[in-house]
């Protein structure tokens, strides 16, 4: 925490520090009542690609012979 931060919540009177805490007590609630499973999926069928491997695809498809994702090499 930084001294600006820490300075200004000791600055704080008890009824908003109170409202405060409140605050981000109903945050953290919320935040926890959006946070939700992946749903599962027959794997009967073909499954839909993200986004990234569609845009993956698409470039393999327009440079069928190249090799710029078969790099020989690594940096460091």
């Amino acid at each position: 925490m930084t001294n600006v931060v820490r300075i200004g919540l000791e600055n704080l009177d008890d009824e908003s520090l109170a409202q405060l805490f409140l605050l981000a007590k109903e945050k953290a609630a919320k935040r926890n009542e959006a946070a939700t499973l992946i749903p599962q999926v027959s794997r009967n069928e073909p499954l839909v690609l993200s986004f990234a491997q569609q845009r993956l695809w698409f470039l393999a498809q327009l440079d069928a012979a190249g090799t710029n994702y078969h790099v020989p090499l690594a940096l460091r």
